[in-house]
């Protein structure tokens, strides 16, 4: 029983392949020489065409504006990296300018106290009298 399914299926297995092989056959004969090489052809790569008409200038007038899109965001962001270093270096220096001037002010008004201080130590000698005389 096991034996008879087995060749069975090997037999049908056999004649799908003969069938394969000579149902292709004759698809390549009906085809003719420029047709099989059409067919081979395509097999290895596909190329499509057509005449042109409106659609097909669109999709190539859409690449073309996609390409120049493109390149314009590759500048845009040349030039928004440029730009960023700049102000990074102009931040710097603002920072620098801050600081020196708080540090100046800053020891004025430590000079401020000081002198206030002496001021209050030495004596009322530098009172003003502010009185109108006539």
């Amino acid at each position: 029983m096991k034996n008879t399914l087995q060749t069975t299926i090997i037999a049908l297995e056999l004649a799908c392949i003969v069938s394969l092989v000579v149902l292709s056959g004759y698809g390549v004969s009906s085809l003719g020489t420029v047709g099989f090489i059409k067919q081979m052809s395509s097999a290895v790569g596909m190329t499509a065409g057509g005449p042109e008409n409106e659609f097909n200038k669109l999709a190539q007038e859409l690449k073309q504006k996609d390409t120049a899109i493109t390149e314009r965001e590759k500048a845009l962001a040349e030039r928004e990296t440029i730009i960023l270093r700049e102000q990074k270096i102009n931040n710097a220096r603002l920072s620098a300018l801050i600081l020196v001037i708080g540090l100046v002010l800053f020891s004025l008004i430590l000079l401020n106290f000081y002198l206030d201080a002496k001021r209050k130590r030495g004596g009322a000698g530098y009172v003003v009298n502010l009185e109108n005389k006539k």
